[in-house]
């Protein structure tokens, strides 16, 4: 249950990620041509939010668990 709590909160987190993505690519100037670096401001955002929300599936509620 804790491994599927791990995936859930990190896909749910990539929502916020993508939209930060956005946002760097907006104000990188929308290059048309890529460098190495300028891949941090579309990626970065996004992998930061996922591992974010996956420690979190992590930390939340460690101790219960649910009883069917």
């Amino acid at each position: 249950m804790g491994a599927m709590r791990v995936i859930v909160f990190a896909l749910l987190s990539a929502i916020p990620g993508t939209i930060l993505a956005l946002f760097g690519f907006i104000l990188i100037g929308r290059p048309e041509t890529w460098q190495n670096i300028q891949y941090a401001a579309c990626y970065g955002p996004l992998f930061g939010c996922m591992a974010l929300g996956a420690w979190y599936g992590v930390k939340v509620n460690r101790d219960e668990e649910m009883e069917a």
